[in-house]
């Protein structure tokens, strides 16, 4: 039962530590500070791959972008959760 509590327990930090990107990205001068850069350097990894394959279907124009791979990123931090605690589970019982 510990596996499954650190497993769940690393998800919902990395989905806590998206969230706090999506903040900061609203604060310019925040990104002096070596948390920030930390969180950006934690966080890149998983959001560029959604960056990637959503600039194939909407590619940025000229003007406002609005960023949707944190959402996209979310559901399948979430989805990738929920599978690895089920099958852990289901191994473990």
């Amino acid at each position: 039962m510990p596996i499954i509590r650190t497993v769940d327990l690393f998800f919902r930090v990395i989905y806590f530590l998206v969230i706090v990107r999506v903040f900061l990205s609203w604060v310019p001068s925040a990104f002096n500070s070596n948390v920030v850069r930390f969180i950006y350097q934690v966080t890149d990894p998983i959001l560029e791959p959604f960056r990637i394959l959503l600039d194939r279907f909407m590619p940025r124009g000229p003007g406002f972008y609005l960023d949707f791979s944190p959402i996209i990123a979310l559901m399948a931090l979430d989805f990738i959760r929920r599978l690895t605690v089920n099958l852990l589970f289901s191994m473990l019982f």
